[in-house]
């Protein structure tokens, strides 16, 4: 019973947790935001769970890596490594990724590639999946895509669902 305790429920419950703490601290920044010049963003406490899950993955490779065992060999060691280098990829992304909006226009500052420039006018079609996430078109060309998860995704959608002129499909 210990053993599903501590393996199975308590992370569990850290998880939600984790979960309910972002959405508090994103509606009060939501409610600290201006309609007409705000971003879009991941949570910080994403970028810190990833921050620190990156930290951990390093430092158990670097603890196998200096005190081998017989129960260790290098392709454990290559695997933590291997989670190492995707947690730090995905927090670089969720710190470097953002949405703009400046009046009447939207600034995409994506993970890799060039920051591109929108006008909102030109937005034609708004597309709303099961569980919230938000997809914006131009013509039939995707444009890019906005988490329930992140801070200023109500406001976004209320500001695009102003405009009379934008396609919004559920």
């Amino acid at each position: 019973m210990d053993f599903i305790i501590y393996s199975i429920i308590i992370p569990a419950f850290a998880v939600v947790l984790v979960f309910i703490v972002s959405k508090i601290i994103s509606r009060r920044t939501e409610k600290n935001m201006n309609e007409n010049s705000f971003k879009v963003r991941s949570s910080m406490t994403f970028v810190v769970l990833c921050f620190i899950a990156t930290l951990f993955f390093i430092g158990l490779t670097i603890f196998f890596f200096l005190f081998p065992d017989d129960s260790t060999d290098l392709t454990v060691q290559l695997g933590f490594l291997a989670f190492a280098f995707f947690g730090a990829i995905f927090t670089i992304y969720l710190v470097k990724y953002e949405l703009r909006i400046e009046n009447d226009y939207i600034i995409h500052v994506p993970f890799i590639g060039k920051k591109r420039k929108y006008l909102i006018s030109d937005i034609t079609k708004i597309k709303k999946y099961e569980n919230n996430m938000v997809v914006v078109f131009i013509g039939k060309r995707k444009i890019f895509s906005v988490n329930p998860m992140d801070v200023g995704y109500n406001i976004f959608v209320s500001r695009l669902l102003k405009n009379e002129q934008i396609h919004f499909e559920e």
